[in-house]
């Protein structure tokens, strides 16, 4: 049983790099006034902060990503923060927690 368990988990990490695949899409990305303007137009505010990265070659880059949302209308926005620029994610409604399911 330790055997397979074992050769499961030095498996995996093999199978996660067989089945990357790259996807070219455009992003905008916007200066921090033109953030500010758009989110509160919106009446969201900032309500989670968190460190991604992204890969170059063999090497990670991290950087700030924020979720701005607006607690009555559970509208969202997710950017990345990108030298000067927040990049924008993904935008949308309908939020709720995943951890309850």
């Amino acid at each position: 049983m330790i055997k397979i368990l074992l050769s499961t988990l030095l498996f995996l990490p093999a199978l996660a790099i067989a089945q990357v695949e790259y996807v070219n899409f455009e992003t905008v990305c916007v200066s921090q006034k033109m953030l500010e303007d758009t989110t509160a137009k919106h009446g969201e505010k900032p309500f989670v902060t968190a460190v991604g990265h992204r890969l170059s070659g063999d090497k990670k880059i991290f950087h700030p990503v924020v979720m701005f949302m607006n607690p009555n209308t559970k509208s969202r926005t997710l950017v990345e923060k990108i030298d000067n620029l927040f990049c924008i994610v993904a935008v949308g409604t309908k939020i709720e927690p995943f951890f309850n399911k």
